[in-house]
C-alpha cells in the first residue's frame, strides 16, 4: 500500500508539470504526424482505394504500338498512374518529387521489340525514393508480358506463314488476345507463410502504423528514463531526504518510485495507443492482450535502464545529455524510424542489444500479424533479461542503497514534554 501511495504521489506531481505533459503527449503526436506524412502511403495495399496512387513520369520517344501498349499495361496496376512528360521536363519533375520515378522509352523501342532484340528503358529516380523498387517491378512485369505477347505473335506468324489459312492476320490477332487474357489472370499458385500454426497476414500494419509504433516506443523510453532519473532532482532539493524520514524502508521507497515510473509510462502508452488507433491506422485490437504484456515487460526493462543511468550520473543535465543521444541512436538502429530489415546485417545484430528492437519486433507480430503470445516468447525473455540485468547493475553501482530489513525509525511526537 505504501508503494502505491508513493507511486500515486508521483503521478499527482506529474499532472502539475505542464511542460512535461507537453513533451509526453503533444510532441510525440506531432512527430508521428510528420513522420507519417514523410513515409506517405508506402506499404499500403493498392486495393485500398482511399490511398492516393503514385505518379510515374513517362517520356515516350517511340510513339509506336508497343510503347503505347506498355503504358496501358502499366496503368492496369492499381498503385500507380502514368503521366506523359517531355524529355526536357522529366528530370525536373523527379527532382521536385512531382513524380516518384521517370522512365524514358527510346525511339526504336517498338521496332527492336518486334525483331526480338534487346532494348533499354532509361530510369530517373531520387536516391531517397522509397517506392522505386515497387515501381520498377511493375515496369518489368509489364515489359515481360509485352515480350511474351509479341514473341507468341511472331512465332505463330512464322509457323503459319507457309500455310493456306484464310484471314491469317485475324487468327494471329485472336491468338494474341487469348495470350493476353491468360496473362491478366491471377497466379495459379499462392504462397502463405505459416507460423505457430496460424496464417500470417497483413492486418493493416502499413508504413504509418510502423511509424506510430516506433514513435510510441521511443518517446515512452524518454519519459520513463527521465522519470526514473527524477530521484536525482529529489536528492538535490532534499525531497528524497524528507521521504527517508517516513516510516518506510528504503526498499519501499525505491519500489514506489519504480511503480510510479511504470504507471507514468502506461499513462503515456494509453494516450499514444488511442491516437495511433484513431489517426494512424494501428490495429491494436488484433492482439491487444499480447501487446499489453509486451509493453509492460518493455516498461520494466526501460525503467531499470533509467535507474542504471541515474546511478551512473550525478545530475539531471548529465542524464538528459547522455540519455538523449543513447535513445535517439538506438531507436534508429532498432526499427523505430524504419524497418530494421533495411539495415546491413551487422547493424541488425547490434540492434538486438537494445530493448526497442525487441519491443518493435514483438508488436509487429502481435499487431501487424495478429499473432498471440506464443509468437513473442523470445522477445519477452530478452526484455525480462534486460530488466534484471539493468536493475542489478543499478544496485551494484550504488545509485540506490536498498535495505530490505531495516526501517527508518519514526520520529516520535514530543508535544507533551513541554
Amino acid at each position: 500500500m505504501k508503494i502505491l501511495t508513493i507511486a500515486l504521489y508521483d503521478l499527482m506531481k506529474l499532472s502539475r508539470e505542464k511542460s512535461v505533459l507537453i513533451i509526453m503527449f503533444l510532441v510525440p503526436i506531432l512527430f508521428t504526424f510528420v513522420m507519417g506524412a514523410a513515409f506517405g502511403s508506402a506499404g499500403v495495399s493498392g486495393d485500398n482505394k482511399k490511398e492516393p496512387k503514385i505518379p510515374v513520369g513517362i517520356t515516350n520517344l517511340d510513339h509506336g504500338s508497343f510503347s503505347k501498349e506498355l503504358i496501358r499495361e502499366m496503368n492496369k496496376d492499381k498503385t500507380i498512374y502514368t503521366v506523359e512528360v517531355p524529355e526536357n521536363e522529366l528530370a525536373g519533375r523527379v527532382a521536385d518529387a512531382r513524380v516518384e520515378v521517370g522512365f524514358v522509352i527510346p525511339e526504336d523501342f517498338s521496332s527492336r521489340l518486334e525483331k526480338g532484340q534487346a532494348t533499354e528503358i532509361r530510369t530517373l529516380k531520387l536516391p531517397s525514393s522509397s517506392d522505386f523498387m515497387a515501381i520498377q517491378s511493375i515496369m518489368s512485369s509489364s515489359l515481360s508480358k509485352l515480350r511474351v505477347k509479341e514473341g507468341t505473335r511472331a512465332y505463330f506468324k512464322e509457323v503459319l506463314a507457309g500455310r493456306q489459312i484464310p484471314n491469317l492476320s485475324l487468327v494471329i490477332d485472336e491468338i494474341s488476345a487469348k495470350v493476353d487474357e491468360n496473362l491478366q489472370k491471377p497466379a495459379l499458385i499462392s504462397v502463405e507463410m505459416t507460423k505457430h500454426g496460424k496464417i500470417v497476414s497483413d492486418k493493416g500494419f502499413n508504413a504509418k502504423s510502423q511509424v506510430s509504433v516506433g514513435v510510441l516506443v521511443m518517446f515512452v523510453m524518454f519519459s520513463v528514463i527521465f522519470g526514473a532519473g527524477e530521484v536525482l532532482e529529489e536528492k538535490k532539493i532534499n525531497t528524497w531526504g524528507r521521504l527517508s524520514a517516513a516510516p518506510v524502508t528504503r526498499a519501499t521507497m525505491v519500489l514506489g518510485k519504480i511503480a510510479g515510473t511504470f504507471l507514468r509510462g502506461w499513462v503515456q502508452l494509453i494516450v499514444l495507443m488511442i491516437f495511433g488507433s484513431l489517426f494512424m491506422g494501428v490495429q491494436w485490437k488484433n492482439s491487444l492482450g499480447s501487446s499489453i504484456i509486451v509493453l509492460s515487460v518493455f516498461l520494466l526493462a526501460v525503467t531499470s535502464l533509467g535507474l542504471l543511468l541515474s546511478a551512473m550520473v550525478k545530475t539531471n543535465s548529465q542524464l538528459g545529455a547522455f540519455s538523449s543521444v543513447l535513445i535517439v541512436c538506438s531507436s534508429m538502429l532498432s526499427g523505430c524510424y524504419w524497418p530494421v530489415d533495411m539495415q546491413p546485417a551487422v547493424m541488425q545484430k547490434i540492434a538486438m542489444i537494445f530493448p526497442q528492437y525487441w519491443a518493435v519486433k514483438a508488436i509487429s507480430n502481435t499487431v501487424g500479424s495478429g499473432l498471440g503470445i506464443s509468437s513473442v516468447g523470445m522477445h519477452l525473455s530478452a526484455l525480462a533479461a534486460m530488466a534484471v540485468v539493468f536493475f542489478s547493475l543499478s544496485l551494484l553501482i550504488g545509485g540506490f542503497r536498498v535495505d530490505f530489513k531495516r526501517s527508518i525509525p519514526v520520529v516520535e511526537n514530543l508535544g507533551n514534554t513541554m
